[in-house]
């Protein structure tokens, strides 16, 4: 049989539950540039071992190894109720249905339970923990109403036809202690499902956004940074404590920033950026292979906004031998990249002259010379204007516009201008160029934004932001498409 193990990450679905959203198979089939055909699916919440066929004979075989119940499984849960039996037949459905379980280990209150079901009933393990006496700890459907948002449940090991495939438990099921504080475990299940996003060549996710009481948590490299939006009596624990186990989940040491997005401007007394470790405030990320310099102390942004990461690849892809045009182009992530891959010509367009010396001084940490781009310190929008009426065309156009800004005497609104901004890109696009459109207007449902965005450019392409962002059932706050011009 031709199968692939995946270690399913927390709060993926096995299927996309709407067309907008993605399933961790349609993930993993993105990853690999290959269909794939489910076998056996795992709910949201659980994690780990996740196999998947890459052919439908196959997927035929695996599945008739399924439905004889040949497949050995083996999970690990957590609870907090001695088990009164570790067997259960009761059925399921009205099918039978046979579960083994096995007390793993103890601490605090808590119990580490092993469960070896013998045929594969929907929620079959979650129903029989619960008959046993052991429902699991945050199941508000088959256990008691708690303070865990989500249960606890990992695949870990299965055998399939003679071959075993296992799934490492994860950090908080190893170290049951750490339940004594909810809040930095809620945090870590976070976390640790962003792990499979990590790649030799970036260091730079999103680990926290805001899942956990408005914190926000950002690995920039050698940094973490944890950005507080609405400051609470518990929010200095929790970091002390949580950078303790991140340190120890990457087998690292971190120094870290501490930034308050709640009270800039209102207190001058208190202090808006806090540095611990030996943190500084400048230093260097890596994207892709591209390296940037971060800076704190910049406003919201260190120099790059991490929920473009997968649009700023997308883009340099398409690169080579284009030209690109970067409106409101801030650091430059989007043509550094663009650089890197090999572009005829790239304009950079922004109304602040230090992001454009920034940004070429990233261009330079990458041995890019600065001298062969355009650099233009200038409203978007006059910019725009001036190109369309000298007949200035491009393969490649990125515009990713701010909410709000302010400049001399102007004013920029995205929920004004966004619309003809889209179409005065249109015009600027060559026969077959591509238009890379982005915003963060919250305002804005999802359903108004593609139908407004169909009208005046049918065909459009919708993404999301990051992966490392909201969770893949939700729709992101970053409203994103790409649409190309007719040929």
């Amino acid at each position: 049989m031709n199968l692939i193990k995946t270690d399913k990450a927390f709060l993926w679905p096995t299927h996309r539950p709407g067309p907008q959203w993605w399933g961790w198979q349609d993930y993993i089939e993105h990853q690999i540039g290959e269909p794939l055909w489910t076998i056996h699916r795992l709910d949201k919440e659980t994690t780990g071992c996740q196999v998947f066929a890459k052919d439908k004979a196959s997927a035929a075989e695996a599945e008739k190894e399924f439905r004889k119940n040949l497949v050995e499984k083996q999970y690990v849960f957590i609870s907090k109720f001695k088990a009164s039996s570790f067997h259960c037949e009761d059925p399921i459905g009205g099918k039978d249905a046979q579960t083994d379980f096995e007390l793993i280990s103890e601490a605090d209150g808590l119990y580490l339970y092993k469960a070896l079901p013998k045929s594969g009933r929907k929620h079959q393990i979650r129903i029989h923990a619960k008959a046993c006496g052991m429902p699991l700890l945050g199941d508000k459907d088959y256990g008691i109403k708690d303070e865990w948002p989500h249960f606890f449940l990992h695949c870990h090991k299965m055998k399939i036809a003679g071959r075993e495939y296992e799934s490492p438990l994860p950090y908080y099921f190893q170290n049951l202690k750490l339940f004594s504080q909810a809040k930095v475990v809620q945090a870590l299940q976070h976390i640790h499902a962003r792990r499979f996003l990590f790649s030799p060549d970036t260091n730079a996710y999103c680990l926290l956004h805001k899942e956990v009481g408005d914190l926000r948590i950002e690995i920039l490299g050698e940094q973490i940074i944890y950005e507080i939006y609405e400051e609470r009596a518990w929010h200095a624990e929790l970091i002390r404590s949580l950078h303790q186990e991140i340190e120890n989940l990457f087998d690292q040491q971190f120094p870290y920033i501490i930034q308050y997005m709640n009270n800039r401007g209102q207190d001058p007394h208190k202090l808006a950026i806090e540095y611990f470790a030996g943190a500084k405030q400048v230093w260097k990320i890596q994207e892709h292979g591209a390296l940037y310099e971060m800076r704190a102390e910049q406003g919201k942004s260190y120099g790059l906004f991490l929920d473009q990461r997968k649009r700023r690849w997308s883009f340099a892809k398409k690169a080579k031998g284009k030209d690109v045009l970067n409106l409101f182009c801030y650091t430059g992530g989007f043509s550094v990249l663009a650089a890197k891959m090999g572009a005829k010509a790239i304009t950079n367009v922004d109304t602040s002259q230090n992001t454009l010396d920034w940004l070429k001084q990233n261009l330079e940490l990458n041995d890019i010379p600065t001298e062969k781009w355009e650099y233009w310190s200038s409203d978007a929008r006059i910019f725009i204007r001036g190109a369309i009426k000298k007949q200035r065309k491009y393969d490649l156009i990125v515009c990713d516009p701010p909410s709000f800004a302010r400049s001399k005497n102007k004013s920029f609104q995205i929920k004004k201008e966004w619309r003809q901004l889209i179409q005065d890109c249109q015009r600027l696009l060559k026969p077959g160029g591509s238009l890379y459109f982005s915003m963060n207007y919250e305002a804005l449902t999802w359903k108004s934004f593609r139908q407004q965005v169909e009208e005046i450019a049918p065909g459009a392409e919708f993404q999301r932001s990051s992966w490392d962002f909201e969770a893949p059932t939700k729709n992101t706050n970053l409203k994103a498409f790409t649409w190309s011009a007719p040929l």
